[in-house]
């Protein structure tokens, strides 16, 4: 390797082919100069303080000839990025006070109704017994059917949730939740459920339950 600043003035000089190997660079030699970033990176480590001392010589060499410094390509997309992040800072810190002024009024306009602002993906759920099923197939009714749970919480362990609230001797898995009279698979969240089963958006979700043929208390 050989320093930069060395290589231009031979240039400017008119050498014009390689030290190293003697190969002609012509027509554009300072096209064929490549930075070698390791050993840019190596330097910098070992001698911290010659980055400052350059960048104070090069300003120094700017002022004395009265030339405006040019902004280098990282400085640029520095000050570029720091420009997106305050942007992208007041937009968020904007957006979150619309949603805080947006929950406190429907906290405020909410009072003495049943439906209130709901925070996070919780959700209200309805879990009913099936009544249109044999009678070998009907469970009995919870204590309190009306749950608030995450809209995360998935069938399976909705199921597991019954089988421990209705301390029934049964398997989980002996255990169907329908939605409007459809059976719903296992791995379904009920925030997806709601979203692509049920239809009545102004009412709460509600499943029903039921054991299958083979279960039994």
């Amino acid at each position: 390797t050989f320093c930069k600043s060395c290589l231009f003035f031979a240039f400017q000089s008119g050498f014009r082919r390689c030290p190293t190997c003697d190969k002609s660079l012509e027509p554009d030699p300072f096209r064929c100069v490549l930075s070698d970033r390791s050993l840019h990176e190596l330097v910098h480590k070992i001698f911290p303080s010659l980055q400052d001392m350059d960048d104070e010589y090069e300003e120094e060499f700017y002022k004395a000839r009265g030339i405006k410094r040019k902004v280098s390509l990282e400085e640029s997309n520095a000050a570029i990025l720091a420009a997106n992040e305050s942007s992208e800072t007041k937009a968020s810190l904007h957006e979150s006070e619309k949603k805080r002024k947006t929950l406190a009024l429907e906290s405020s306009s909410g009072c003495g109704s049943k439906k209130h602002a709901i925070a996070n993906d919780d959700l209200e759920l309805l879990l009913l017994p099936s009544t249109d099923v044999k009678k070998e197939s009907t469970m009995s009714s919870l204590l309190n059917p009306h749950l608030r749970t995450s809209g995360s919480l998935k069938v399976s362990q909705l199921k597991k949730y019954l089988v421990r609230k209705l301390d029934i001797a049964t398997k989980p898995s002996a255990i169907e939740l329908l939605c409007n009279g459809e059976q719903v698979g296992d791995e379904l969240s009920l925030t997806f459920i709601q979203r692509t089963r049920w239809f009545n958006a102004n009412s709460d979700l509600c499943l029903t339950f039921r054991l299958d043929e083979d279960g039994f208390y």
